[in-house]
């Protein structure tokens, strides 16, 4: 008989504890990383729907998934007349969770060109397909097999150099998460062995899982034991092997040299991801776009800084990547809009630091929300100027 009282004493004691220190930490504001992914047999990995919690990458920015599995306001799949649908594809950048929806680079964009196309009366609708971590090929997949339901008349890749280094399983297969990777046979883009190979995602298990996880993200005591059991083995591992500062002088070799000899299968596999999305937009009736995403060095405030870490990587350029991008834009009929020359502008006129905390001021880390303003300002110019589907729609305003 005592040991069931004190079984029952101990368990109201546990529940007494668990309850302070959840209300606790809800009084103390402690927000840790929600979990707002969900498995997919497709991608690897895919934004929940309906998933919403703290982000607290750079910044705490409360994050909300909407019904299908975008970072974006809820919207009718079919356009509605006399809208601009723009599509958005990418990873990080994309998402930008760093900062609040509003003041992302997406809606910066939806309200200029909303402002060009009001006198016309049309207006635009910008939709973030944006997912962290993706690789050129999900986000391939991404275009082909979830985006064409929204109708978009532009779809634009917001590229980022990083990611090609994802595109084999040479270099960074433990970030990739489950990802498919595909590789190059007689020209042609095929899932490699292991892809072919990967188990189709168990509906139940995951229905369970993403239960788990919402109620995970209703806990801040969940929160941070799960912030604690994804991100302790990896810290240990780095402070263990000395890892991450060891690796950062070659990464950052191969971030800004895309003529890397170790690179060139990566870079080839990433031409024919250009192409592939290029002729599916062109069946799909939609024009697209390669926006360049800056490397941060580029777009440092100081010329001085700039110049020595040129130096100190024995590069002719920081630009290296944008002139590839340019070169091949211009033999495949791409258009081709390179957001560092604008942005390193702006950084150097305004003594800005458009990625990381301003008050940091390191330029390291995603866009913050200066940077958002400014990227979104600069695609909505390079789309005025270039952009034949907003001369079609001032043609037929003129008619």
């Amino acid at each position: 008989m005592r040991f069931f009282k004190d079984l029952i004493r101990t368990g109201l004691v546990t529940i007494a504890v668990i309850l302070a220190l959840e209300g606790g930490l809800r009084l103390a504001q402690v927000h840790y990383e929600a979990s707002l992914y969900q498995d997919e047999t497709e991608r690897g990995y895919a934004l929940r729907p309906n998933a919403q919690g703290w982000s607290t990458d750079q910044a705490e920015v409360y994050v909300r998934i909407n019904s299908d599995g975008l970072r974006d306001r809820e919207r009718p799949i079919a356009r509605p007349p006399h809208t601009l649908r723009v599509a958005v594809i990418g990873s990080s950048e994309v998402d930008a969770r760093q900062v609040p929806l509003e003041k992302t680079f997406e809606d910066v964009l939806r309200r200029d060109l909303s402002r060009q196309l009001e006198p016309k009366g049309w207006r635009a609708d910008v939709i973030n397909f944006g997912v962290p971590g993706y690789t050129l090929s999900q986000e391939y997949l991404t275009l082909r097999n979830h985006v064409w339901k929204y109708q978009p008349q532009v779809v634009i890749l917001l590229f980022a150099a990083f990611p090609v280094l994802k595109n084999t399983r040479n270099f960074l297969s433990s970030e990739l998460k489950g990802a498919p990777i595909y590789v190059l046979q007689n020209g042609q883009l095929v899932p490699d062995e292991i892809t072919q190979h990967t188990s189709p995602v168990d509906a139940r298990h995951r229905l369970w899982k993403n239960r788990l996880s919402d109620l995970m993200n209703r806990s801040y005591l969940l929160s941070m034991l799960n912030t604690a059991r994804v991100k302790l083995p990896g810290v240990v591992e780095k402070l263990h092997r000395g890892e991450a500062q060891a690796a950062m002088p070659v990464m950052e070799g191969w971030l800004y040299n895309p003529e890397q000899p170790d690179l060139r299968e990566s870079w080839a596999i990433a031409d024919a991801f250009f192409e592939a999305m290029k002729k599916d937009c062109d069946q799909h009736g939609a024009e697209f776009w390669i926006v360049g995403s800056d490397l941060g060095m580029q777009i440092h405030p100081s010329l001085a800084e700039r110049a020595a870490f040129q130096n100190r990587l024995s590069l002719n350029s920081l630009d290296l990547v944008d002139q590839r991008l340019e070169r091949f834009g211009a033999a495949h009929n791409i258009p081709v809009l390179a957001l560092a020359p604008p942005l390193g502008d702006y950084a150097v006129s305004h003594d800005a630091f458009l990625h990381g905390s301003p008050i940091e001021r390191n330029n390291r880390g995603h866009w913050n929300e200066v940077g958002h303003q400014v990227v979104g300002d600069i695609i909505a110019r390079g789309l005025a100027a270039k952009s034949q589907v907003l001369r079609d729609i001032e043609a037929d305003h003129r008619q």
